[in-house]
């Protein structure tokens, strides 16, 4: 006859039970936590490390049942089948930790995923009891206590979600201790109803030895192990989603370079390890010119792949000890500790701007090289700030980029201070009724043959309070204050006055080159002030030469290309000015209406001794000859340059090697000269 087997539940193995599932709630609440604030690509690994440390904690609450309830015959175990038995709570709780991690969710979502978990955890038991292998035992199944289980354990799923999601949302750890009691006690009363749901029955109790078995020291051994490997499996995926962060927060995706805040993170550490050591910090800026250009004209995605080429050659240039980043856009920064001196640093930014001066970047169909602008700042050890030498260093590549781009600028408080913009400025109102300004006159040499006829007009700035002022330091800010307007009106109307005085003195100078503001050029109205100046001082047009670069018409080409063919229906001639630089096209040949070329002296440099930069030379001169453009090469300081132009065909040169700039009367002069020798 069957007998319902009696036992007696070991207080101390219970509460270990209750520890158990409550250990393992809370961490699945936490994991939870990880699931709902995680990234794309972690969310998975979280949603199945959580799903794992439900079903085990559940599992886990089985062996010390086992252990717990004490009985009169020996309790043993199919390994592999109590083992299957955590497959059914994992898969379902995957399922169900799925359907309510996605934003907003439905009671009916909520009502499905308690079933899914409660029929998973009601599986569970049913298949760890059957692994249960007893001599003359049979396992039963009680309807109401069945059903009962089956509802608590419902409940138990759906209270778990909705606590789920309140700790989510809320993020308290009080919140989140509570629950995990709660869902603890849940837990381990839904699996001793359980034993109430599927009892055993034997068949003779005599049979069996009088000797409880239990094994203690397998089950103490057996959950410490489940437990630790948990724990150091949410540890571990934990530690690998910090690592994955602390990339997407401290690193640019697309270059892989550090970003902005690991820049200025480091640069705090170097700064205080500056002090401690008593040494010298630089930080540098570089910004790549033309960024904007390359988005425009062939999208977006040939931009990515530039900053990726410009981030691997800033990378390879730097010392392993440097700290390389990229700041924003197109713009990269470097925090240096090798140089001692200003003259060190200026070397090594020297170098670095060669360096790529003479790589060629492939997008497709267009090669070029690209030029930097670079901004920098040095610090010694006495109370560096962050804010001082990066300000410092942003300063100095403004200037740069307000210089005409691809230079070097490092910070001089006389000259990047704002302080210093502030007197410029109010300098230059003032300038012009001063009498400050002047013209200065820099011939332009026919090489076929060699003789005096044209001229470039430049300005040069002497003030009373500052001195001798560079055109490179207040033309770029008459640009950005909007006085280049009425300067640029100044210099062609002085310009245009000595040309008349010159023909009434019956002087040999011809024509006049003028450089036109890029900023002029696309918001200053060129073509009515053009024709008003000529029409009131009465030079024709054909004796004036406009000198404009790639920027003046990169904004807006149509509108660029509409008023030169304008200029030049009045009789003005065109000029490209600094050909070979930055982001020159072919395009600009074929697309503007351009008489004369003007090839930059950045391919003049060295080129007796560089075999490229004299295929190139050579290759461009006939290209425009080709084209029906004139050339004029810049920057000729020696005769092997002089005779090398020549014997390219070079139509016009112009350089130190013949003259440097001067005043009208000089120029005169220096014309009149080479006239009587002509004749």
């Amino acid at each position: 006859m069957l007998q319902e087997l009696q036992g007696n539940y070991e207080s101390g193995l219970v509460l270990l039970s209750l520890v158990v599932a409550m250990v393992g709630a809370y961490i699945s609440l936490d994991i939870a936590q990880h699931i709902a604030r995680t990234s794309r690509d972690m969310r998975i690994p979280w949603l199945f490390t959580g799903a794992v440390t439900f079903g085990m904690s559940l599992w886990s609450v089985h062996f010390i049942w086992v252990n717990a309830l004490h009985v009169h015959i020996p309790i043993l175990e199919n390994g592999s089948a109590t083992f299957l038995s955590i497959l059914p709570v994992v898969l379902a709780s995957m399922v169900a930790f799925y359907m309510i991690n996605k934003g907003v969710i439905t009671y009916i979502q909520v009502f499905l995923a308690g079933v899914i978990i409660s029929a998973g955890m009601i599986v569970m038991q049913i298949v760890a009891r059957t692994a249960l292998v007893m001599p003359g035992v049979e396992l039963r199944f009680h309807a109401v206590y069945l059903f009962l289980a089956s509802f608590v354990a419902f409940l138990l799923a759906v209270g778990s979600i909705r606590l789920l999601r309140k700790i989510q949302q809320h993020r308290s750890r009080l919140r989140k201790i509570g629950s995990a009691i709660g869902l603890g006690i849940a837990n381990t009363l839904l699996y001793y109803i359980g034993t109430k749901a599927m009892p055993i029955y034997v068949r003779d109790t005599k049979v069996f030895t009088a000797t409880p078995f239990s094994d203690n020291t397998a089950l103490v051994l057996n959950v410490t192990i489940m437990m630790t490997v948990l724990l150091a499996a949410v540890l571990l995926l934990g530690r690998v989603e910090n690592l994955s962060m602390q990339r997407l927060a401290y690193y640019d995706i697309l270059t892989n370079l550090p970003n902005r805040r690991y820049f200025i993170q480091k640069y705090d550490d170097l700064l205080k390890g500056t002090a401690k050591q008593k040494g010298v910090i630089s930080c540098i800026l570089f910004d790549v010119d033309h960024f904007k250009w390359i988005n425009d004209t062939f999208g977006y995605e040939a931009g990515d792949e530039f900053l990726k080429q410009i981030a691997k050659e800033i990378r390879d240039h730097a010392h392993p000890t440097t700290v390389v980043a990229r700041l924003d856009g197109n713009r990269f920064g470097l925090l240096y500790r090798k140089g001692k001196t200003v003259e060190d640093l200026q070397e090594r930014l020297e170098s670095i701007q060669e360096s790529f001066r003479g790589i060629p970047f492939d997008l497709g169909q267009l090669e070029f090289r690209p030029t930097l602008s670079i901004g920098a700042s040095m610090k010694e050890y006495d109370n560096p700030s962050y804010t001082s030498l990066f300000s410092h260093a942003e300063r100095a590549l403004h200037f740069a980029k307000g210089n005409g781009r691809n230079n070097i600028q490092i910070y001089n408080k006389d000259i990047h201070s704002n302080e210093r913009e502030h007197q410029l400025l109010n300098g230059m109102k003032h300038a012009m009724k001063r009498g400050e300004f002047s013209l200065y006159y820099q011939p332009t040499v026919s090489a076929h043959p060699l003789h005096y006829r044209r001229a470039e007009v430049l300005i040069r700035w002497f003030s009373e309070e500052l001195g001798q002022v560079s055109p490179g330091e207040f033309i770029p800010l008459a640009e950005r204050s909007g006085l280049i307007t009425e300067l640029t009106e100044w210099i062609v109307r002085t310009a245009l006055i000595q040309l008349k005085a010159w023909d009434k003195e019956q002087a040999s100078i011809r024509q006049l080159s003028i450089n036109i503001s890029a900023i002029h050029f696309q918001y200053g109205n060129v073509y009515d002030l053009m024709k008003r100046l000529t029409d009131e001082i009465e030079i024709h047009p054909s004796r004036i030469e406009l000198e404009i670069t790639e920027t003046s018409v990169m904004k807006n080409m149509s509108q660029a290309v509409a008023t030169l063919h304008q200029l030049r229906e009045l009789g003005f001639r065109i000029a490209l000015d600094d050909f070979g630089t930055g982001l020159s096209s072919l395009n600009y040949l074929q697309m503007l209406p351009i008489d004369t070329l003007k090839i930059d002296q950045t391919f003049v440099q060295d080129i007796a001794h560089d075999t490229k930069k004299q295929a190139i030379v050579e290759t461009i001169i006939r290209l425009a000859k080709h084209l029906g453009m004139e050339i004029v090469v810049e920057g000729i300081e020696e005769n092997v340059q002089y005779l090398l132009m020549q014997s390219y065909g070079c139509d016009y040169l112009q350089g130190y090697y013949f003259a440097k700039p001067m005043r009208a009367e000089e120029l005169s002069a220096v014309y009149e000269r080479n006239a009587a020798q002509l004749v």
